[in-house]
């Protein structure tokens, strides 16, 4: 799952099978980072659908961990890897959201 998150030169790719979250170079796609993702449930992240950006720069994800039963939305702290559990998504069976633009 790859979304362009601002007009840059990277694009955020994260996983639908692991913890991981890859930043990639778009004029050569070369991986530039990548970065292990981890909540402080003591249950392992299984994988990852969807990403956004907020208004504000915060970047969120639909997060699956191993022992909950549905997505939890989660924000990410692009410098760390750590991931805030927001909410239960409900439904869960998505692929991507946005934010709106009116805030």
């Amino acid at each position: 799952i790859v979304t362009r998150l601002q007009a840059l030169s990277n694009v955020i790719a994260v996983s639908a099978t692991e913890n991981k979250l890859f930043v990639l170079d778009t004029t050569n796609f070369n991986l530039l980072n990548t970065l292990t993702l981890y909540t402080d449930s003591a249950d392992a992240i299984v994988g990852i659908n969807g990403l956004t950006k907020d208004n504000s720069g915060n970047i969120y994800a639909s997060i699956k961990i191993a022992s909950y039963g549905n997505h939890m939305l989660g924000k990410i702290n692009m410098n760390t890897g750590f991931i805030t559990l927001v909410d239960t998504l409900i439904p869960e069976k998505f692929s991507n959201f946005a934010y709106a633009n009116n805030t």
